[in-house]
């Protein structure tokens, strides 16, 4: 048996065929609308969470997100050094 697959952009364009590999015919035939609501909803939100839907609108508002997140990671850390004390590290694992 040979699979063949196509992943496009859209989630709605997906299809797997399986073939048979001595006479060739197709054994399967899935396409998006075969998926369950929830391999749907996980198909789509990856390709929402990659930017593949509404383009450089998409692509932005991801890379604002992460900046955002960057940003928490970078100022959590500037706000504990600013507030620890100086003669220990700060942690009541390790005081």
């Amino acid at each position: 048996m040979y699979t063949v697959a196509v992943s496009p952009d859209k989630p709605e364009r997906q299809a797997t065929l399986h073939i048979d590999q001595y006479n060739g015919k197709v054994l399967a035939d899935l396409r998006f609308a075969d998926y369950g609501v929830l391999a749907k909803a996980i198909s789509m939100g990856v390709a929402l969470h990659e930017g593949r839907y509404f383009g450089l609108a998409n692509q932005l508002l991801d890379l604002i997100i992460c900046l955002g997140l960057i940003g928490v990671s970078v100022t959590g850390v500037l706000m504990w050094w600013k507030r620890k004390p100086s003669s220990n590290i700060g942690s009541p694992f390790f005081t």
